[in-house]
């Protein structure tokens, strides 16, 4: 009789978080991508960290053992699909019991290394870029180098510095699922306010100079209006910063911090400070209660990719808008930061 073990399974469920998406990233243009159904209520933050989702699947075999796998997914309506496709896969395995968990990001480094402590992680999670080389270090995750190996899958569809983020000291702990610029990669621009003041839509060859220009003309504290709402909230925030300068914030080995040390870079960190300090087109925090893009007031709103059709969702048709990458730096440098997520055994 065939045995069924959870390896075998756990094998089959690693193409599980990329291989549906890369179908259609590289299906011919125009062609319709798989429709993803969500309820009203997924548009909700859950209630909790982690929200058990049993998944129902066809009959087993009665000779058959089934085999419990876990798979925790990222707690976010923009996310909705790692469930969609994770039911999806359970229904074409009645062999399994699919639990599906939904954790808040912010939640999932500490819970991840709680779970192993106690032998209770998940059997699929997914990690951020900024935390996952430690559970990495501590055992959490499985090498999956000769799994890629054995099916002969294809790696070339993942850009290199996605699959390097996904590695530790050589070996593959992962297959990235999200790649994004940094979360100050993209400005979303008030198109009516801009105009009101005599700008046209800035095009992604525009500079800080230009930037702040437009801030500055846009802010009227007199209505709470700002130009931007411009703020880093993070290290690698800052690092697209200072790489817009031609800086860096960690040294070529990352054994030393450069914020304060590297010219170029305390340099980019001077210019936002002086958007509230100087220019004084930035709300400061205490400043910042009810002020929203969607809502008007602000002609210039900071983001990333994964934010573009939530903010023109969330705009609507309350005011025409608009998007482009952040500006150029003085010497001619866009900064970025390969900021990637990760679904790891």
């Amino acid at each position: 009789m065939y045995k069924l073990t959870r390896r075998m399974v756990l094998k089959s469920l690693a193409g599980l978080a990329v291989s549906v998406p890369l179908v259609q990233a590289c299906a011919p243009a125009g062609a319709p991508a798989a429709p993803i159904e969500s309820k009203p209520e997924a548009t909700k933050a859950p209630a909790s960290a982690a929200t058990a989702v049993p998944i129902a699947t066809a009959a087993a075999p009665a000779e058959a053992a089934k085999v419990t796998l876990t798979y925790a997914t990222y707690a976010d309506p923009r996310m909705d699909w790692e469930r969609v496709y994770g039911k999806q896969w359970a229904e074409k395995h009645p062999e399994v019991d699919l639990v599906i968990d939904e954790v808040l990001y912010a939640e999932m480094p500490k819970k991840q290394l709680a779970m192993l402590a106690t032998n209770t992680l998940w059997d699929v999670s997914y990690s951020g870029v900024k935390w996952i080389q430690y559970p990495i270090y501590k055992g959490a995750f499985m090498p999956i180098d000769d799994l890629v190996a054995a099916s002969n899958y294809d790696l070339s569809d993942f850009l290199q510095c996605t699959i390097t983020n996904s590695s530790f000291e050589g070996k593959l702990y992962g297959l990235p699922y999200i790649v994004e610029a940094g979360n100050l990669g993209l400005v979303f621009f008030n198109v009516d306010m801009l105009e009101d003041k005599g700008f046209s839509v800035p095009t992604d060859d525009w500079s800080l100079e230009d930037f702040v220009e437009i801030a500055v003309k846009c802010t009227d504290p007199s209505t709470k209006t700002y130009g931007t709402d411009l703020i880093p909230e993070g290290f690698y925030d800052c690092a697209l910063l200072a790489r817009s300068w031609g800086g860096e914030l960690m040294g070529d080995e990352g054994k030393q911090y450069l914020l304060n040390v590297d010219p170029k870079t305390r340099e980019s960190i001077k210019w936002v400070v002086d958007l509230r300090a100087k220019h004084h087109c930035a709300p400061l925090r205490e400043e910042t209660e009810g002020l929203q893009f969607a809502g008007g007031n602000m002609a210039m709103h900071s983001s990333n990719t994964s934010f573009v059709k939530p903010v023109f969702s969330s705009v609507g048709d309350k005011f025409r808008h608009d998007v482009a990458m952040f500006p150029k730096g003085p010497t001619g440098l866009r900064g970025y930061d390969s900021w990637t997520e990760t679904f790891s055994i």
